[in-house]
């Protein structure tokens, strides 16, 4: 079955809309105020209860205390993929606290089948090499974890067996010409994100 996290920060109707049937939702603390609003009782709430609004609770419940070496995303996450063989779909964990943010980027190496998904990007983890269905209207970014050899073929702008780290920004905005292979030594984070017109 697949699975929808959702996280503390707002969530366009948009982005939520899709997954109103055939996924088991979990509420990570704030995230249950977001649901009810959109008229969506979660399966499962999981977190500290620290940012819930709620007075009452209408779903199973997994309650941690405040002070803990994890967060409440990363429970959810740890749940998840534990239980579940299906893909994981994240929303409400972007624009809010930097720091939040970047855990929840790194914490996408727990699991290829994890996707942070907000209005206009979705962002995910590969290991070794792989291919990107082609996107129209699309950019895509390559994040490359540690120092990795990299080629691209498909793309606006193709590289062959370029070295490459995270501390540069070679890698982002490329667009799509066809399907994209990236052959890869390495651990990358991607990002697809819409072109929003200007």
């Amino acid at each position: 079955m697949n699975v929808l996290i959702c996280g503390s920060m707002p969530f366009s109707e948009e982005v939520i809309k899709k997954y109103k049937k055939n996924y088991y939702i979990i509420a990570v603390d704030g995230g249950y105020d977001h649901l009810i609003e959109e008229g969506i009782t979660p399966d499962l709430l999981i977190g500290d209860f620290d940012s819930i609004d709620s007075k009452e609770i209408l779903c199973k419940t997994i309650k941690y205390e405040s002070e803990k070496d994890f967060s409440d995303l990363e429970a959810a996450i740890d749940y998840s993929v534990s239980n579940f063989s299906g893909n994981i779909d994240i929303i409400g964990v972007t624009g809010g606290r930097i720091d939040h943010f970047l855990s929840a980027i790194f914490l996408l190496r727990k699991s290829e089948r994890l996707r942070i998904i907000d209005k206009n990007n979705t962002c995910f983890y590969r290991n070794g090499s792989f291919e990107l269905k082609k996107q129209e209207e699309c950019y895509f970014g390559i994040f490359p974890i540690n120092k990795s050899i990299i080629s691209i073929k498909g793309a606006k702008y193709n590289i062959e067996s370029e070295e490459v780290s995270l501390f540069n920004s070679r890698l982002i905005s490329n667009e799509f010409m066809e399907d994209v292979e990236i052959v890869s030594d390495g651990e990358s984070i991607v990002v697809i994100t819409k072109k929003i017109p200007r």
